[in-house]
């Protein structure tokens, strides 16, 4: 299935937002701006702002470079999962684009707790992912990639559909104990539901793989 043009433009737009605001609040940035964050949201690194439009162009950059990195796979595979990827380039635009606001307005206002907005944000961001994963044919850029789903289509139907679930279902669980529960322990909690939900399909497809070798 083809890439959407529409979509294509939606992500070259929202890769543009954070730059658009930078520019917007400039002059009322201090010389210094924070761009590190401990595990408490406070900022404990500083940069020069002339640095913000370097770091917003490396994250705005990285859905757009995907689009042409897919194109150099060998075996042409990435080209069955054109459209889903092309969502999931879209999803990441957005989340970098989040990240680009964010940390350009923790320059204005140094109340701004980064972490606690950025917790969530990311296990919704690992939910969208989950929504997708089922539907990935084998690649080599994307998803579960182990020598045994590599090595057999069952083994890749199956563990991707497992993690599919897992993403979704352990992100948007964690989702509200994570927006109530103080800091560390939000942090916490979202990172043993993205951990699991990332690692334990790891294990599965060398299990599976083991299964089908047996039979």
């Amino acid at each position: 299935m083809k890439t959407n043009k529409n979509i294509e433009i939606l992500i070259v737009i929202i890769a543009l937002m954070p730059m658009v605001y930078l520019a917007s609040v400039w002059d009322l940035l201090p010389q210094s701006v924070p761009t590190h964050f401990g595990l408490d949201g406070k900022a404990n690194g500083y940069s020069s702002k002339t640095s913000l439009p370097w770091l917003l162009l490396f994250l705005g950059a990285l859905p757009i470079l995907l689009k042409y990195l897919l194109k150099i796979d060998p075996a042409k595979q990435s080209q069955l999962n054109q459209a889903t990827l092309q969502k999931i380039r879209l999803g990441i635009a957005v989340l970098t684009a989040f990240i680009g606001n964010l940390v350009v307005h923790s320059g204005v206002d140094n109340s701004l707790v980064l972490s606690k907005l950025l917790t969530p944000i990311m296990l919704i961001f690992m939910a969208f992912l989950g929504n997708y994963m089922g539907n990935l044919k084998p690649n080599y850029f994307a998803g579960v990639r182990t020598p045994w789903t590599l090595a057999s289509e069952t083994v890749w139907r199956k563990t991707h559909q497992l993690a599919s679930k897992l993403m979704f279902g352990l992100c948007l669980a964690a989702l509200l104990p994570v927006v109530f529960l103080p800091m560390p322990y939000d942090l916490l909690l979202a990172s043993v539901a993205i951990l699991i939900s990332a690692f334990y399909p790891i294990y599965y497809s060398y299990r599976i793989f083991k299964e089908e070798q047996n039979q």
